[in-house]
């Protein structure tokens, strides 16, 4: 009662107004828990990337091993 007669508004007035603050900080919260999600989402699939992208240059030094050892055999058949 003191803060509505202090800020010269109905208690309807301040009891909404601070509903519409409460989701408000409500809404700050999820977004902040959402970016949070997505940036730990995108550093898994970042660190995935990573590992794919080392498999694939394993296998193609092993595959460069392969043709160099198949042109050697051949070259001295």
């Amino acid at each position: 009662m003191a803060k509505s007669k202090k800020l010269k508004l109905p208690i309807s007035k301040l009891t909404r107004r601070d509903a519409v603050a409460h989701r408000l900080c409500e809404t700050g919260d999820e977004l902040g828990a959402l970016a949070d999600a997505a940036k730990a989402a995108a550093d898994r699939a970042g660190a995935a990337i990573d590992d794919v992208l080392a498999f694939i240059d394993e296998s193609n030094k092993r595959i460069a091993a392969m043709e160099t050892s198949a042109a050697k055999a051949s070259a001295s058949k």
